[in-house]
């Protein structure tokens, strides 16, 4: 199991509502929602 970074929740790494790849790792999120925090916190253009 996973932890979402931005709430510490527990996602499933074979079924998370929502992933991406930062800095060559991979992330996992509990929502989509949470994903686009951490886009919007973490990653620059």
């Amino acid at each position: 199991m996973a932890q979402c970074p931005i709430c510490d929740g527990t996602v499933d790494e074979n079924n998370p509502p929502a992933q991406g790849q930062y800095g060559g790792e991979t992330q996992y999120f509990c929502s989509v929602e949470h994903r686009s925090e951490f886009e919007e916190r973490h990653v620059q253009d």
